[in-house]
């Protein structure tokens, strides 16, 4: 971003279609809230049919450092792996660029929270390290190296898949190994 381009917030731009409806592609979403605001995008909550998914957006101009762009090539390159949201939706706008993904509950920072004494036990720690190793074998075998391991980019899925660990946000991935499928 050169000096003369200003700082764009999508919540600005976003926030106030809160309760409409909008196109997006050959989908009609309904903008429910916010989920989440990070430094370079952020996160909203949309309905289409009654069926909730994860909205990431960053703007069309004035971002600070365009990131969304990874989200969708590794979401892309992993298809439907499990615990990994699956890609619903991309595209742009005048104003914004977007991805719709499956919606995952908490992430793993904000569920020891509220574990007793901010502690999980010693079988949830083992089931947690089992998953979280096997989306990072995932995502490197597929040829991707995350840059940006924390208990944020970690979140369980919602109801029956409230056993499965998803990994989000991979603006910090780099591709570090080109694989050839035949």
């Amino acid at each position: 971003m050169n000096s003369n381009q200003k700082h764009v917030d999508t919540n600005d731009i976003l926030m106030p279609l809160k309760g409409r409806r909008m196109r997006l592609g050959s989908h009609e979403y309904k903008l429910t809230d916010a989920i989440a605001t990070g430094p370079f995008s952020s996160v909203f909550l949309v309905e289409e049919d009654g069926t909730p998914y994860a909205m990431k957006v960053e703007a069309q101009n004035g971002c600070l450092r365009p990131v969304l762009k990874l989200d969708h090539a590794v979401l892309s390159a992993l298809g439907n792996q499990t615990g990994f949201p699956a890609l619903s939706a991309s595209g742009r706008t005048d104003h914004f660029k977007y991805v719709v993904m499956q919606l995952v509950g908490p992430d793993l920072s904000m569920l020891l929270e509220f574990a007793p004494q901010n502690r999980f036990t010693p079988s949830t720690i083992y089931k947690i390290a089992l998953q979280t190793l096997d989306r990072l074998r995932v995502l490197h075998d597929a040829g991707w190296l995350n840059r940006d391991v924390k208990a944020q980019n970690f979140a369980v899925g919602l109801g029956e898949e409230s056993n499965i660990v998803y990994m989000l946000d991979f603006g910090l991935t780099r591709r570090y190994l080109w694989v050839f499928w035949h």
